[in-house]
Order: C-alpha cells, then structure tokens, then sequence
C-alpha cells in the first residue's frame, strides 16, 4: 500500500478528485466478482494512441480474474485514479498501479513480480 500511494504521489500529483466513494460505487455497481472484467475489458480496448497499450493488454489477460478480495479496492482505486489522468497516460497509470496492487504486471514492457518482495515486507 505504501508504494502504491509513494508511486501516487510521486508520478501522478496525488488523491485530486480520487475518492473512496468512487471505489466503493464502482465495486457496487459492477459487483465485486465483476469489476475486474469491467477494468480488464477496458484495458483490452484502450486507443492506440495510449501509453502501455501493449503493456495494458498483457496485464489484462494476466489480471482478468485474478483480483483477490484483499487487493479488490486498491486495483479499482488505480482504476478511478487511471481514467482520471489524461487519456494518453491512462494506460501506462493503471499499469503501474494495478501492478504494485496485484504484485504482479507489466510496466514499460517488462513482467515485474514483486510478490517475493511483499511477503519479506510482511515477514511471511
């Protein structure tokens, strides 16, 4: 969670018009088994104009069904703060912060695992 708001804060200028209430009414209008098809879909389908198009595409296939509960909120939170960006970055956003959220993904064309990472964090 602290690199995702570190990376947040850092490269994307912070939580402006991103509210907790934006997930939540996402995840209650999608259903929480279905939200990820709904952002996977749209990854599938972004303009070719969009940074990490190839990237957002690979990510959709590696995510798509894959969203535990536990990192439910933080993936839809890179989701609202992603289509809330400039349309040309909002690829490149979602896969950096779907990527930090699933700990696994594709940013700038290379597959980042950060899972062994996590679970030293949490001293599993």
């Amino acid at each position: 969670e602290f690199c995702w708001f570190f990376d947040l804060v850092v490269l994307n200028g912070g939580m402006r018009e991103v509210w907790l209430q934006d997930v939540k009414n996402f995840i209650e209008g999608h259903g929480a088994t279905r939200a990820d098809d709904v952002i996977c879909d749209w990854l599938e389908n972004l303009p070719t104009d969009v940074y990490g198009r190839n990237d957002a595409r690979k990510n959709a296939a590696l995510w798509r069904n894959n969203i535990t509960p536990e990192t439910l909120n933080l993936f839809v939170l890179g989701y609202v703060r992603a289509v809330k960006s400039k349309r040309v970055f909002q690829g490149v956003v979602m896969n950096r912060r779907g990527t930090i959220a699933v700990t696994k993904g594709y940013v700038n064309s290379e597959l980042e695992d950060f899972a062994v990472l996590r679970a030293q964090a949490v001293g599993a």
